[in-house]
């Protein structure tokens, strides 16, 4: 029962070892949904299920960065 947290501002391997990293935790926050990436396997009800609890922190994804 994995739940969308955050986003990582670079991808960072932590499986072998503890690693530090910057997220994006918390908003108000902008971000592109095709520079996103996701665990591999995930179909597209979980990706739209992963924006909406990402959403909930504040943290919104689009598709462009228009006004």
């Amino acid at each position: 029962s994995a739940v969308a947290a955050g986003v990582l501002l670079v991808a960072t391997d932590a499986s072998s070892a503890d690693k530090t990293a910057v997220a994006v935790v918390r908003g108000p926050a902008i971000l592109k949904t095709t520079n996103l990436s996701y665990t591999s396997g995930m179909n597209a009800g979980q990706k739209t299920t992963a924006l909406a609890q990402l959403a909930a922190l504040g943290i919104t994804a689009r598709t462009d960065y228009g006004v």
